[in-house]
């Protein structure tokens, strides 16, 4: 697979994003606008920043997935920041967006979904230092007889694009910045999808 996205491909993506974000009925925050909580029931409001911060410092990795599901004519989009590493374990911050407009196809949903992931990571490597590693796991199948197999290769390109390498690529736990998908996306398809 190629890194990067071809022009037709870009431009099909950001009109796919302006078509999103100017419909009056989608009411997508800006990422610091987002809420950010644990996973106990019931949740509690986490500081995002410190959270990162804090382990980093205990040696963990971040692993980032977004899930969605549509409600009736509601879309509910869950993002997982998962900070894990084998030898401490992990802890869990989500942020969830209740009350988004029914999207117009499953290709604007799973765009919506990489664009959440992406958006955290952005704000990761604001606050990580270099050497930080984050994981980048996105709801798509690498199979084309399930829908969403048809957007692997401009999801994953779109991701790639950002300076992510394919985790089929990786030997060992050292690369920076690393994006999964199905059935290894388990940050998106099994910590998100258990809030949407």
């Amino acid at each position: 697979m190629d890194n990067f996205l071809d022009i037709s491909q870009y431009c099909g993506i950001l009109y796919e994003i302006r078509i999103i974000m100017t419909n009056k009925n989608h009411n997508y925050k800006n990422f610091n606008e987002w809420t950010w909580e644990n996973f106990s029931i019931p949740p509690k409001i986490l500081n995002l920043k410190d959270f990162i911060i804090k382990n980093y410092d205990r040696g963990r990795i971040f692993h980032i997935g977004t899930d969605s599901k549509v409600y009736w004519k509601k879309t509910i989009f869950a993002t997982a920041l998962i900070a894990h590493n084998t030898a401490t374990g992990g802890e869990i911050a989500i942020h969830k967006d209740k009350d988004l407009a029914e999207f117009s196809s499953l290709r604007q949903r799973l765009i919506m979904e990489t664009m959440r992931t992406l958006e955290t990571a952005w704000y990761l490597d604001s606050v990580l230092p270099p050497d930080g590693k984050i994981r980048l796991h996105i709801d798509v199948n690498n199979e084309i007889k399930f829908k969403s197999g048809h957007y692997k290769e401009e999801l994953v390109g779109m991701i790639m694009g950002q300076g992510y390498v394919s985790y089929k690529d990786v030997k060992d736990d050292d690369h920076k910045k690393v994006v999964f998908w199905k059935p290894d996306s388990w940050a998106a398809s099994s910590v998100a999808d258990k809030r949407t």
